[in-house]
């Protein structure tokens, strides 16, 4: 294994191919050794999602004690407003997930090959990649969106209730590197990441999805504790919007921490499942930036 001088670059890990548990040690690992680029770039969408859905929580909260009771969001004072931040909070998360997303995925990749990368230079190498990446993630969009009716009709709609979810969990892990294909790949947008993203989980896709449990498991606990500590404080308040804030600070946080270690797991992931079917070595691929990875 190479060497490299650990005062400038951190140390990466066995370029081979590693079970959940060395995966999952080496996720915590990887994201120790790089946490501070990953937790600014994900401040990019944080913040602005954060002080959106701040707005919308605080104005509904308020809305909701100052009625007799608590109805739907179109009869609450000020619906239009409400419905406005909402849409408004949507379209900004979406325009910037592929940005955010991407520098989380090549600040996770440089870590593994043993390079540092700042939050700034991350997010340039993505922004080069930001509009096959976006033009990726609408139609990932519209793929969920259309999946609904069709796992509905497959299930007989009695049904439904086992179709739709396992129908969207295989969705999900079968696209889950569609955005390292497109950043890292330099696959063009559409639907070339998509069926790329589909060929590499094949045949993976039990131990993948055993690994996205976990991680799952580990982010709900970190989320729910987080969110149930913003709820008793806010409970301690009297009625008013302070509380919708303080709900929308739980949620900024627990993203903040939780979205990196997940993206860093997902691109661990990503390369050890190209060692295992395509022969992937690191070592050898170290040079070049990891945005250019053929």
């Amino acid at each position: 294994m190479r060497t490299e001088d650990q005062g400038s670059k951190s140390v990466p890990p066995d370029f081979r191919p590693m079970g959940m548990g060395e995966l999952l040690d080496q996720s915590f690992r990887v994201f120790g050794r790089c946490w501070k680029p990953l937790f600014l770039i994900t401040m990019l969408l944080t913040v602005p999602s954060m002080l959106l859905s701040g707005a919308f929580q605080s104005a509904t909260v308020l809305a909701a004690f100052n009625s007799a009771s608590i109805q739907i969001i179109r009869d609450l004072p000020g619906a239009e407003a409400l419905i406005g931040t909402w849409l408004l909070t949507v379209l900004v998360t979406v325009a910037l997930t592929p940005l955010v997303m991407g520098g989380l995925i090549i600040t996770s990749a440089h870590a593994v090959q043993g390079r540092a990368v700042e939050a700034g230079q991350a997010l340039r190498l993505a922004a080069r990649r930001y509009w096959p990446a976006l033009g990726t993630v609408l139609l990932m969009i519209l793929f969920i969106l259309l999946a609904l009716p069709v796992l509905v009709i497959g299930g007989l709609v009695i049904l439904a209730v086992f179709t739709v979810p396992i129908g969207y969990l295989a969705l999900f892990v079968y696209s889950a590197f569609t955005l390292h294909s497109v950043v890292l790949e330099g696959h063009p947008g559409g639907l070339a990441p998509i069926k790329r993203s589909f060929r590499l989980v094949r045949g993976r896709f039990w131990p993948l999805l055993g690994l996205g449990i976990v991680f799952s498991l580990m982010t709900s606990v970190l989320t729910g504790g987080l969110f149930a500590v913003m709820v008793a404080i806010a409970a301690a308040l009297p009625p008013g919007p302070l509380m919708g804030w303080l709900l929308a600070l739980g949620t900024g946080i627990s993203s903040s921490l939780t979205t990196p270690l997940g993206a860093v797991g997902l691109t661990l992931a990503y390369y050890d499942t190209r060692m295992r079917k395509e022969g992937l070595d690191l070592e050898l691929q170290a040079d070049p930036p990891p945005v250019s990875l053929p």
